[in-house]
């Protein structure tokens, strides 16, 4: 249930929706993050591969996005518990993000390295094309590929060392 909010800023009213705090903690994140949101939550989980903690402009500059776009999704990303993030602060994944970024993460990598082993498309077209595609294909359909994947390996792999 979303609660509308009313409020003052220096002498200006404004109104909002507020996402309550409480939530079915059993729902399943990534069938309601958006496909910006899960993009911001991948790339903050590859930033952090590296680097301790994530700023707004590392974000800004990975994504190709103002400072301001990246300061409106973190502070929903916040709000939904997947990302630590105050102004001017660093930003860090939740235990909840971080699983949530690892499932985006995990089907781009199947998807990319599916077109490429598999249909032997040009990796730079797989790229493009799994970055579309980790946002909107279907956990069944998601499990079927990934079993039609390792079966095509393994046929690979035999018939390789015959």
């Amino acid at each position: 249930m979303w609660v509308f909010a009313l409020g003052a800023v220096k002498g200006l009213y404004y109104s909002v929706l507020v996402m309550p705090k409480i939530f079915n903690a059993t729902k399943n994140v990534s069938t309601t993050l958006s496909a910006s949101q899960e993009d911001y939550l991948e790339a903050i989980f590859h930033i952090l591969v590296t680097h301790p903690a994530v700023r707004v402009r590392d974000l800004a500059r990975r994504l190709g996005v103002s400072g301001a776009s990246v300061t409106m999704a973190l502070r929903t990303l916040a709000a939904r518990g997947l990302v630590h993030y105050a102004p001017y602060e660093f930003v860090t994944l939740t235990d909840e993000g971080r699983e949530a970024a690892r499932r985006v993460v995990r089907r781009h990598q199947v998807l990319r390295d599916f077109f490429v082993e598999v249909l032997k498309a040009d990796p730079v077209e797989a790229e493009a094309c799994a970055c579309r595609m980790e946002h909107t294909i279907s956990s069944d359909v998601f499990d079927r590929l990934c079993r039609f994947a390792d079966a095509y390996r393994k046929e690979s792999s035999r018939k390789g060392k015959k």
